[in-house]
C-alpha cells in the first residue's frame, strides 16, 4: 500500500513541477474552459504558482507518510497522510 503513496505523490510532484515550470495553467480544471473575461479576473501566474505549490506540498504529505510507514511499520500512517492530503 505505501507503494501507491509513493507513485501517487511522484505523479503528483512532477506535475506540480511542470506546472510551475513551464507555466501550464491550461492544466488547471476549469480555468482552461473560462472565458476570456473571466480569465482577466485572475493573476495567472499566481494562479499557476499556487497550484503548483499545492501539487508539490500534498506529494511530500503522501512520500513522507509512506517513509514513515515503511520504517516505521504503522500500517495507519497511511491513512493519516491520506487524511492530511
Amino acid at each position: 500500500m505505501w507503494q501507491i503513496n509513493i507513485l501517487t505523490g511522484i505523479f503528483l510532484l512532477i506535475l506540480g513541477i511542470i506546472i510551475i515550470k513551464f507555466k501550464m495553467s491550461y492544466l488547471i480544471a476549469g480555468y482552461n474552459t473560462s472565458s476570456k473575461e473571466q480569465k482577466e479576473k485572475y493573476d495567472e501566474k499566481k494562479l499557476v504558482s499556487y497550484i503548483g505549490n499545492f501539487l508539490i506540498i500534498s506529494s511530500m504529505i503522501l512520500i513522507l507518510g509512506s517513509i514513515l510507514t515503511f520504517i516505521f511499520k504503522k500500517s495507519y500512517l497511511i491513512f493519516v497522510s491520506w487524511i492530511l492530503f
